[in-house]
């Protein structure tokens, strides 16, 4: 070795990179379990599910059979999916976010039904603190035989 400087680099090696997702032929499973998710989220903006068939998945992302269902297989076991089948229906699926989405909405009109509720049992109240007007109790008094709302939704469930 003639122009041999004496420097030696070490601590530098091939580094392999991922291409960006538009350049690579095939999809990692972790970017289908992601496009799956965020397609039945989209899909199913207001309700507690969905119901979409695997054709339907599998138009919308171009995914494989087989590759949508493993995804889905490995969705189920991380708890991130739940899905229904119904018979020759299409499936209903449903993700975590759609069920805190529906729990949330479900929980504020049980708190506006409960606010409209002590609204109408007790119309006015002092700033000093507790103390009513006579005209208060008494209508207070006619008012504690009706039924709360919690309870007439108990009565409409149960028949």
């Amino acid at each position: 070795m003639p122009n041999f400087s004496g420097k030696v680099v070490t601590g530098m090696g091939w580094h392999k990179f991922a291409k960006p997702r538009s350049e690579r032929q095939y999809s990692h499973a972790h970017e289908w379990r992601r496009d799956v998710l965020a397609l039945i989220n989209r899909m199913g903006r207001d309700s507690a599910a969905v119901a979409m068939s695997t054709r339907q998945i599998q138009s919308e992302l171009g995914i494989s059979p087989a590759s949508l269902n493993r995804v889905l297989k490995q969705l189920q076991k991380a708890y991130q999916l739940k899905k229904v089948q119904r018979g020759n229906q299409p499936t209903l699926l449903t993700t975590v976010t759609m069920l805190f989405k529906s729990a949330m909405v479900s929980r504020q009109a049980q708190s506006q039904a409960w606010k409209g509720y002590l609204t109408t049992l007790v119309p006015t109240i002092a700033t000093s603190g507790y103390d009513l007007p006579l005209w208060t109790l008494v209508a207070v008094q006619k008012r504690v035989n009706e039924a709360p709302p919690w309870e007439e939704e108990t009565r409409r469930q149960t028949g």
